[in-house]
């Protein structure tokens, strides 16, 4: 009912009644890393990121392992050209989540712009083998894959995973398309 409440004052663009009711709310309940990190993403929202960094942090207090305050820190460091924090920050989610599809886009992504396609090939990889399963990620992650080859132009590597694919699920409208 509070984060209803909190959605509800924010849908309707009152800000000040929703900082307030966040406030009272972190006063109340200081334990939920949640709070801390809508408090965070409001502040995100704001252009603050200074006061972000803080609040994900704070929220990691309460949950070491929270995947949205790691998320959250990882963007600001990426953001701030701290890319080996940022690595750390994506790479801790997927030890705690190891299907985390955007922690592997993310982590390939900075392979990629650091010309290390073969990493960046290889967390593709990784993220679609750790979401085999689960027909949704499944296909979010082979679409970065596939997007992947023709991006560098490798038609092999892509017609094999392709049929990697086809062989696993061969009925499936998805995996067809």
């Amino acid at each position: 009912a509070n984060y209803l409440l909190l959605a509800l004052y924010f849908q309707k663009k009152e800000f000040d009644k929703f900082r307030e009711q966040l406030n009272q709310f972190i006063n109340n309940k200081s334990y939920d890393p949640y709070l801390y990190i809508i408090k965070a993403k409001f502040e995100l929202y704001n252009n603050n990121p200074e006061a972000a960094k803080v609040l994900f942090s704070q929220a990691l207090k309460y949950n070491r392992q929270h995947i949205a305050a790691l998320a959250g820190l990882a963007e600001l460091a990426y953001k701030d050209h701290g890319y080996s924090l940022s690595r750390l920050y994506y790479q801790q989610i997927i030890t705690i989540d190891n299907s985390t599809i955007d922690a592997y886009l993310a982590l390939s992504n900075m392979a990629e712009e650091e010309a290390d396609l073969l990493s960046a090939e290889n967390y593709l990889k990784q993220n679609y083998q750790n979401n085999k399963g689960d027909i949704g990620n499944e296909i979010k992650a082979l679409t970065a894959l596939v997007k992947f080859f023709d991006k560098h132009k490798m038609a092999a590597k892509k017609a094999l995973i392709a049929k990697d694919a086809l062989n696993n699920k061969p009925d499936n409208l998805l995996i067809l398309s």
